[in-house]
């Protein structure tokens, strides 16, 4: 495989916006860029890197309400809308209903080390979206 990148419409795919309210309560997309210098995930640090991002992204996304309802359906959307045409599948896709999301702050080291998913018995043909 080779990478790819691909362009689509920010407005109508506003998963920044989504994210912000599920992860902040200001739910101010702002504060994303900066998310290591707001105070209230400043305080929780885990291996240099926000905690508590880690532990709200993990609850919001599996108690039903309305943030991760929200984020659920734009996110599919954006699967079927962008993606599957990007890959080429006319016939819909198997994905992930509650990716990991991955922050990473100024100055924290990376976890872990460069790999490949088969190295970790992932299916040859899953794709990773960045």
């Amino acid at each position: 495989r080779r990478e790819v990148t691909f362009s689509f419409d920010t407005q109508k795919y506003n998963l920044r916006a989504v994210v912000a309210s599920m992860l902040l309560t200001s739910g101010d997309v702002e504060e994303l860029s900066i998310l290591h210098e707001v105070a209230e995930f400043a305080a929780s640090r885990c291996r240099g890197r926000p905690a508590l991002v880690n532990k709200r992204w993990r609850n919001q996304g599996l108690r039903p309400n309305e943030q991760a309802e929200a984020f659920r359906r734009l996110y599919g959307l954006f699967v079927d809308e962008v993606v599957a045409k990007e890959l080429g599948c006319s016939n819909g896709l198997v994905y992930q209903r509650q990716p990991v999301l991955r922050c990473h702050t100024p100055g924290s080291k990376a976890l872990g080390h460069p790999h490949r998913d088969e190295l970790y018995n992932r299916q040859p043909w899953e794709v990773n979206i960045w």
